[in-house]
């Protein structure tokens, strides 16, 4: 996991600074860790089914007798690459396909700017955790920890189907419904993946549902390193207001401009658009996010009793509306107000 970590850090900064050379490079000696970590595969992926599966049942989250329903099952694996579109105009996903695994970089940015040429879309084409097929596909390249989380949220969209959930079964009637069930997703996911990594014996300084201001891809950054978070969500908010104002281009140019700051900083992105904001910003509690659902789920998470009952309450609601009066609901529950 150290290595393929490594390796994939590596094509970031590759990708990000136009290194060809490099990029070839690393993307080979991604392919030779991936050969080795299969072989171990099948054990691996039964621990991990196992200890998410005995937390669900202490949970008593969709338990169906001594069974799990859906089951948990898993498959590590690389999983495909997702194309995201956004219109330029504003921040939405508007369309999203499921990209072979052996895109190229080269490949990715002719399909990105055949997008932009012919249909005037901002595209990206990007890597993913997981994709929620049955069994799920999750990435075998992270730590333990983030493996656990990852088969955890994937788990959490099934069960939001498998038990016809309003929340899971409304998820595509209004963007705001994907940002729900996406964000309750990731932070019960979080929470259950971290459940199963103390039962495995893993140690966790930081309680799960309270990520670091200053972390990128679960490490803490080093003191004095330029604030990923907070300068990511200025510059969602500034992208919001330009183009709010009709000011395409221009909002364009500042995105460049940013992301040319964080990768001179350290944090490898490729290309900073539309489509970046539109995917990422799908979940609610990341910087790159300017909804309030992320804090709202954060008040009705500490409303409530456990995990198990933040699924309950959140799968229930069928709008926007919906969720926000339980948000309400379950703050003045907190707050003790009136």
């Amino acid at each position: 996991g150290v290595e393929a970590r490594r390796l994939r850090g590596e094509i970031d900064r590759a990708a990000a600074t136009g290194d060809a050379g490099a990029l070839e490079r690393a993307e080979d000696g991604l392919a030779d860790v991936d050969s080795t970590r299969g072989r171990m595969r099948g054990a691996v992926e039964e621990v991990i089914e196992s200890a998410i599966s005995g937390v669900l049942s202490d949970l008593d989250i969709g338990s169906w007798g001594p069974f799990d329903y859906p089951p948990v099952d898993i498959r590590l694996d690389e999983p495909p690459r997702v194309l995201i579109t956004s219109p330029r105009d504003r921040i939405i996903r508007s369309h999203e396909a499921l990209v072979s695994v052996d895109i190229t970089t080269s490949e990715r940015e002719a399909v990105e700017s055949a997008l932009l040429d012919s249909d005037d879309l901002s595209a990206l084409v990007l890597d993913i955790g997981g994709v929620a097929t049955f069994p799920a596909i999750v990435g075998s390249a992270g730590d333990l920890r983030g493996t656990l989380q990852t088969s955890a949220h994937e788990w959490v969209h099934y069960y939001l189907v498998a038990h016809l959930r309003p929340l899971g079964l409304r998820v595509y009637t209004a963007p705001e419904m994907l940002v729900i069930n996406e964000t309750l997703a990731d932070m019960a996911g979080r929470e259950i993946g971290d459940m199963a990594f103390r039962a495995l014996g893993g140690i966790i300084a930081r309680p799960a549902n309270l990520p670091s201001e200053n972390e990128v891809d679960g490490q803490p950054a080093d003191p004095g390193r330029l604030d990923f978070g907070k300068e990511m969500y200025v510059t969602r908010l500034k992208v919001d207001e330009l183009l709010s104002q009709g000011s395409i281009e221009e909002a364009e140019a500042y995105m460049e401009q940013r992301r040319l700051l964080f990768v001179e900083a350290g944090f490898y992105i490729r290309k900073l658009n539309q489509a970046y904001f539109a995917f990422n910003g799908t979940y609610a509690e990341q910087p790159e996010s300017s909804s309030p659902v992320g804090e709202q789920m954060k008040d009705i998470r500490a409303a409530s009793a456990d995990v198990s009952a933040l699924i309950a309450t959140v799968s229930r609601v069928s709008t926007l509306a919906e969720f926000e009066e339980s948000h309400r609901k379950h703050k003045i529950r907190v707050t003790g107000g009136g």
